[in-house]
């Protein structure tokens, strides 16, 4: 299905795909999003049509499923394109028409995930629930996507946060300077744990005050429609950082979404 959406600043062709589910009523609808960008977007649309069809394959839907594809070409991030299919969504020339063939829609639209996965190598996946004008969503929608990644694919999950590597670098050139012992290399661990949740809680107080949307979950704000960015994050490998699978990636996301529609 397609439909033609433009906004402001830019223009282009958003496509979208309705899972009707066997248990309901039609009456609500989760909606993911993976957006096609200037540069590589495979990763995330090959993710995205796995999730679909493998829950196209189960019989336990209790929510209509709905695959957003953004066209953000031109649309940076791609919140102008979800933002303006949102809009088409809820225009009230479609609310009478569910079963158009024109535009077909769900029911209510209960939350929403946007995937951004647009790198073959990554060792870290961050969750961004900020939205615009410092708004923030339900967050046990954050806790449900930390639970079923770190359930299903047994990695961690973290929030949003400023690179460290000058920060950590300035401590670990200090505590080298120092004498080593057991006590010393404890303070060490407990220096970097300070430095790590520092930078997530800094990133997380500047995007309050910017007031931007850290991702193309924002728009679904503006709809009280609680939603999230899954993202893919490469960072340099180590010993404790091992690069995520392909397969591990999958079955934490589909777990993710199995938790969000399965009831």
């Amino acid at each position: 299905m397609i439909v033609r959406a433009s906004a402001v600043d830019c223009a282009g062709v958003n496509n979208f795909g309705l899972l009707r589910a066997p248990k309901s009523d039609g009456q609500e609808a989760i909606v993911f999003v993976t957006s096609v960008h200037e540069w590589d977007s495979l990763q995330s649309l090959a993710l995205g049509a796995a999730l679909f069809r493998h829950m196209s394959s189960v019989p336990w839907l209790a929510k209509d499923i709905i695959w957003l594809v953004a066209d953000a070409r031109e649309c940076a991030g791609g919140e102008a394109a979800v933002r303006a299919w949102l809009n088409e969504y809820h225009s009230s020339s479609h609310l009478a028409s569910k079963g158009s063939s024109t535009f077909r829609r769900s029911g209510v639209i209960i939350a929403g995930m946007n995937l951004e996965f647009n790198t073959t190598s990554f060792h870290e996946i961050e969750v961004s629930v900020e939205c615009d004008e410092g708004t923030l969503p339900n967050l046990d929608i954050y806790s449900l996507a930390q639970h079923m990644i770190r359930q299903r694919a047994k990695q961690t999950v973290t929030l949003q946060r400023f690179n460290t590597s000058i920060l950590s670098g300035i401590t670990k050139s200090i505590m080298d300077t120092m004498p080593k012992s057991q006590e010393m290399a404890s303070i060490r661990k407990s220096l970097d744990s300070w430095v790590y949740q520092m930078s997530i809680m800094s990133r997380f107080l500047y995007n309050q005050v910017v007031g931007r949307a850290t991702g193309a979950h924002g728009p679904f704000k503006h709809f009280s429609i609680d939603a999230v960015t899954i993202r893919a994050k490469h960072q340099s490998p180590t010993p404790s950082r091992k690069q995520i699978s392909d397969d591990v990636l999958f079955t934490g996301i589909g777990g993710l979404l199995e938790g969000m529609v399965g009831t």
